[in-house]
């Protein structure tokens, strides 16, 4: 049986591509909300105040790697630190266009992250994720 998930939260500073992976995520129709944050730090404000209740926990956060001030890197350091709590309700996928090896090996060695993709993100793409990770 399939999930959908409730919310995708992008991070990634290219705005052209925020733009394409959203309409394929509408496209798909695999979550209700798309979430599109430039910025790593904006996005660990984010599931910061998510302490407050108020807001939509990501099911899944589709993370760049190379970001100006944070990169993907530097921020899953960050979210490491996050509560354990809401962390173990969130998948977080790399979604690069890094072929560099080294960058897949230095990936599934962190425990945050579950998988790492090449963009661009496809509907293909992201139902083998739901299939993976949601079923």
């Amino acid at each position: 049986m399939k999930k959908e998930l409730h919310s995708i939260m992008l991070i990634d500073d290219d705005i052209a591509a925020n733009y394409f992976h959203k309409i394929i995520i509408e496209d798909s129709q695999i979550c209700d909300e798309v979430k599109i944050f430039q910025s790593a730090l904006e996005a660990l404000e984010y599931l910061n105040s998510l302490k407050q209740g108020n807001l939509q926990i990501p099911d899944l956060i589709l993370l760049d790697i190379n970001m100006p001030r944070l990169d993907g890197w530097q921020f899953i350091e960050e979210y490491g630190r996050l509560d354990q709590a809401r962390k173990d309700e969130i998948k977080v996928v790399m979604l690069t266009t890094s072929s560099n090896p080294r960058d897949r090996e230095r990936a599934m060695g962190i425990e945050e992250i579950v998988d790492l993709i090449h963009k661009p993100l496809s509907v293909e793409k992201l139902q083998s994720l739901q299939k993976k990770y949601y079923t």
